[in-house]
């Protein structure tokens, strides 16, 4: 009796979980909050869940019809958050600075937003998902500006022990150790 009911069970939890909290909690909670999900937990749930009601689908299509049309509404809605995605994954980039946040803002031409006072659903009524392009690049060059950051702090660990001395030799100077160093900037 379990295993005929799991499939159902299945479907009313994901129902259940995506429709009724996942979805408005994201959509609804700050943004930025410490404690808010993380882009890839966001887009594991959505995928997993479109995946099993399209899997339901199929297994009620020729059972019980009604509920596969269910199944289908469900999907649906979820599939319909999808389109945030892109969205939600560029501007919970770490690489986001104030710099940065103050561009995103010209883009999508809001003045005197504070990032932590945001919303999903704020950004979504306010037209973000239309400056998605502009959005994107921003993140991109913020994106490159922390990879560099992050490189120029290991090179300055690398080097930080490395020492260069000035050895006279005849009317001029020899510079010694520049060569590890210059390996180092090499690589």
């Amino acid at each position: 009796m379990m295993k005929d009911f799991k499939p159902y069970y299945d479907l009313l939890f994901t129902a259940d979980d995506m429709l009724n909290y996942k979805i408005d909690e994201w959509k609804g909670n700050k943004f930025y909050m410490p404690d808010a999900p993380k882009y890839e937990d966001i887009y594991k749930n959505v995928i997993e869940s479109s995946t099993k009601c399209g899997n339901l689908f199929k297994f009620f299509l020729e059972e019980n019809p009604e509920t596969a049309d269910v199944c289908q509404i469900i999907k649906e809605r979820i599939d319909d958050f999808r389109q945030y995605l892109p969205l939600i994954r560029n501007l919970k980039s770490e690489a986001i600075q104030d710099d940065d946040w103050e561009l995103i803002m010209k883009a999508v031409q809001k003045e005197n937003v504070e990032k932590d006072d945001l919303s999903l659903q704020n950004m979504i009524d306010e037209g973000f998902l239309s400056h998605l392009n502009e959005i994107e690049e921003i993140v991109s060059r913020a994106q490159k500006k922390l990879s560099l950051r992050e490189k120029l702090t290991q090179l300055k660990k690398e080097i930080k022990d490395f020492k260069l001395e000035l050895f006279p030799y005849k009317d001029t100077f020899v510079l010694k150790g520049y060569d590890d160093i210059y390996t180092i900037l090499d690589d």
